[in-house]
């Protein structure tokens, strides 16, 4: 896993996007394909704020289960490009 969290084992694999709070453990990983992740990061101009994207729509639905938090950033993901 490299210094962002992210986890990439060959071309079709997942990006993983680890949520940390300061000096805490990860509250959630979220599986974004590598594709996707890419897209997302030119889109938003660089990785901070592609992973400040992320961090935010997580934020907005924090009370729900991991999973639930999982599948609605994909269905945000599926939105934003639409």
């Amino acid at each position: 896993m490299n210094q962002n969290g992210r986890q990439e084992h060959g071309d079709n694999a997942e990006t993983l996007i680890e949520i940390t709070p300061d000096n805490n453990p990860p509250l959630i990983n979220i599986g974004i394909s590598k594709e996707n992740w890419k897209r997302l990061v030119v889109a938003k101009g660089n990785e901070t704020k592609a992973n400040a994207w992320v961090r935010s729509r997580l934020h907005e639905v924090s009370g729900l289960s991991a999973e639930v938090r999982g599948i609605y950033m994909r269905v945000m993901i599926e939105n934003f490009f639409g």
